[in-house]
């Protein structure tokens, strides 16, 4: 194995972070064998989202997303817009995250049944039907 030598980091390089973290809660469920920390961020994007969505990463071991709101509020019944790009964010930056395909594929199903544009409606229903599927299998390289 290998040792890599340190990349420099030059000023020049330096980007803000695409997200601010406003306020953070976190919740300590401390047992014999396990402690469990439950965190709850409040971040606010600090680019310009015309552009479209970057993604927010979770970083870290054996994270799992739970919920998502928007302005402290649950989705409520028939957001499916917001639903799908809540997502959005999630794939972003984990593409095989089964729970957040299901939430996409399931509001994107939900706009295109919606849809009087049969083009619209098709492209709705197209995406939503491959996220809904099981995601394809890498194959490993042969030498």
């Amino acid at each position: 194995m290998t040792r890599q030598e340190p990349k420099a980091i030059r000023l020049a390089d330096y980007r803000a972070p695409d997200y601010r973290i406003e306020t953070v809660e976190l919740e300590f469920d401390i047992e014999p064998r396990t402690t469990r920390v439950k965190a709850r961020l409040a971040l606010r994007a600090t680019y310009d989202r015309s552009a479209g969505v970057r993604p927010l990463v979770l970083d870290g071991d054996a994270l799992e997303l739970v919920g998502l709101a928007r302005d402290g509020k649950a989705l409520g019944k028939g957001e499916f817009q917001w639903a799908a790009e809540l997502a959005d964010y999630v794939l972003a930056g984990q593409p095989l995250h089964a729970d957040a395909r299901q939430l996409k594929g399931r509001a994107l199903t939900e706009l295109g049944e919606r849809q009087g544009n049969a083009g619209a409606r098709n492209y709705y229903l197209s995406a939503a039907q491959r996220l809904l599927s099981p995601p394809p299998q890498r194959e490993e390289r042969r030498q």
